[in-house]
């Protein structure tokens, strides 16, 4: 049983005095509602075991409900930003030319496209930050070779303006995410950290009351 596995490991690496509580994406192979999951066979032999769930995959899913918010195109336009740069190293020599051109001009930096992988936290924010910073350098070399391409991106002004509101959106949730994702972390900084979540996120999710003046974070028993 995986259960006796985890706690052998735990036994014989003398960790299992330090165990206080088992963080899962609540998959129902880790926490079911029959009380089959991983989790729940350790929760009946120690009372005391918190279950939470993983912070950065709760993240990535709001990140994906978020998604369905906006218009289906802007994602279909960054991976077709980002597929056009990866299969070639023609276009990227190409690209990179156009940003040196530019930069003599003190437009743009040199930055190449990287690429988009739906599975990775953080690569849809990274990609997406990215094209943002080189609108304009891609602006200039879509216009060059477009006549050479058979299809290219829709740089208008539409995908601009979702692409810097999907930014300014991901920017705020990825960097608690790139926080959870450490391993070095102690109570005393974990706890402040969900604080501040609590207190952004209660901000947008929770409407409050006009006649409230009560601070949204003191709903929250810490």
């Amino acid at each position: 049983m995986v259960k006796n596995e985890i706690l052998s490991y735990l036994s014989n690496n003398d960790l299992i005095k330090n165990l206080v509580g088992v963080v899962t994406d609540r998959g129902p192979n880790m926490f079911s509602s029959q009380q089959k999951g991983i989790a729940n066979r350790f929760q009946t032999e120690y009372e005391d075991l918190v279950l939470a769930s993983d912070f950065c995959h709760s993240f990535n899913l709001a990140i994906g409900a978020a998604l369905r918010k906006l218009p289906g195109t802007l994602l279909s336009f960054i991976r077709e930003v980002c597929t056009h740069f990866s299969r070639s190293a023609i276009r990227r020599a190409k690209f990179k030319q156009v940003q040196i051109n530019l930069k003599e001009k003190d437009i743009t930096d040199i930055r190449p496209i990287l690429s988009y992988i739906p599975k990775k936290w953080s690569s849809l924010v990274e990609a997406s930050e990215r094209i943002r910073l080189v609108w304009f350098a891609l602006e200039a070399y879509f216009d060059g070779v477009k006549y050479e391409e058979k299809t290219i991106p829709d740089m208008s002004q539409d995908n601009h303006l979702y692409l810097e509101l999907l930014c300014a959106l991901l920017k705020r949730i990825n960097a608690h995410l790139l926080f959870f994702q450490r391993d070095d972390h102690d109570y005393s900084g974990i706890m402040p950290k969900i604080r501040e979540i609590f207190c952004l996120t209660s901000e947008i999710v929770i409407k409050a009351n006009e006649e409230e003046t009560q601070d949204p974070i003191s709903r929250f028993d810490f």
